[in-house]
């Protein structure tokens, strides 16, 4: 069974979303494209009240830049692409880390049920001895992670709390324990 024949197809729902950033009335959509007040605003409520408004601080910052000379204009675009790629950095270190937290929580349980069902004292040792190196290494490797992000993290600051009327607030940086806690409070959460 195929499902329940959609009521908007994506291609509708995009043209939409363009016609109401432009401005357009959302009751005129509604009965262009025959949808329910109710539906209409369950699918647009965001876009209704969040596109104008971004697309109104968008014009303003290209105006802005377009005043400049020509050479600050290149230079405002090449620090926008530098924030942006830091942005994305530390977005793809965060998934990373994560990920390497919970393959770690599994190898420790491993080798803790290794540890807990070895009655050879020799073999013990050295499953002991093992698990303290395995966790060294990612201590270390966690700890030197966690100092480059605090300079990547520390960059987009500086250009948070420079920019003006910028409302967002500035998130305090963590430490490695702080961090360590919310790595581990996010696993659970995923679990």
């Amino acid at each position: 069974m195929a499902g329940r024949k959609p009521k908007i197809f994506d291609h509708q729902k995009a043209e939409i979303i363009r016609r109401l950033a432009l401005g357009e009335a959302p009751v005129k959509l509604m009965h262009e494209f025959h949808i329910s007040r109710t539906h209409f605003f369950r699918l647009f409520r965001s876009h209704i009240k969040g596109l104008p408004i971004i697309a109104q601080k968008l014009a303003t910052v290209e105006d802005e830049v377009a005043a400049l000379p020509i050479a600050e204009q290149m230079a405002v675009r090449s620090l926008a692409d530098h924030l942006k790629r830091i942005s994305l950095s530390l977005a793809s270190a965060a998934v990373h880390s994560s990920d390497t937290a919970d393959i770690m929580a599994r190898r420790a349980n491993t080798m803790a049920h290794r540890i807990e069902s070895s009655e050879d004292p020799v073999i013990l040792q050295a499953e002991i001895a093992n698990a303290k190196f395995g966790a060294d290494a990612v201590a270390e490797v966690s700890a030197s992670s966690n100092e480059a992000a605090k300079i990547a993290m520390g960059l987009l600051q500086a250009n948070k709390a420079s920019a003006p009327d910028d409302k967002r607030s500035i998130e305090p940086e963590l430490t490695d324990e702080e961090l360590e806690k919310e790595i581990k409070r996010m696993l659970k959460a995923r679990r």
